[in-house]
């Protein structure tokens, strides 16, 4: 398997990862966990553009009991906690 990512990822990029089972979260022992959506893409759009450019949060889990969210904080870290698998094109 090969692992793409760019330098910045952005939360589309994230989601067709999410939506086509191709994320993964890297564990320290080394393994690498699936990640899947546990439930919809929330963004703030009723608040001023200024404030809430580029928020969002996405609400995930992997295995059985680990649950999390990406959210717009996670993205300048992305690359070192996360792997995509393949590339957008497939």
């Amino acid at each position: 398997m090969h692992a793409t990512f760019s330098k910045q990822v952005s939360r589309q990029e994230i989601e067709h990862a999410l939506d086509n089972g191709k994320l993964f979260v890297r564990m320290r022992n080394g393994n690498n966990w699936r990640v899947r959506r546990n439930g919809q893409t929330q963004r703030w759009i009723t608040r001023p553009p200024e404030l809430v450019e580029g928020r969002f949060r996405i609400p995930c889990k992997a295995g059985l009991r680990l649950t999390f969210q990406l959210t717009h904080v996670d993205l300048p870290t992305f690359p070192l906690h996360y792997v995509i698998i393949g590339t957008p094109e497939e």
